[in-house]
């Protein structure tokens, strides 16, 4: 199993994927494209290509309307 990195220099790559099925995801991320499951679980990393892919579930919407968002941060 890999294992979650300790860098002393450089980047680590990492991609955040919203997912309804995060089981199902993860097993796309691993048996497809060749990743190594690292966490299972809400969430899951997988480790591919040099970098951490976390997939979770998303949340719900935004009680305030979009434009009020926009509003607040202006």
């Amino acid at each position: 199993m890999a294992s979650l990195p300790t860098l002393s220099e450089g980047i680590a790559l990492t991609h955040f994927i919203v997912a309804e099925d995060v089981e199902r995801a993860g097993r796309f991320y691993s048996d497809v494209l060749g990743g190594e499951i690292v966490l299972a679980g809400e969430p899951t990393i997988v480790a591919l290509a040099n970098s951490w892919i976390i997939i979770n579930v998303g949340g719900g919407p935004s009680p305030l309307p979009m434009a009020a968002v926009a509003a607040k941060t202006r």
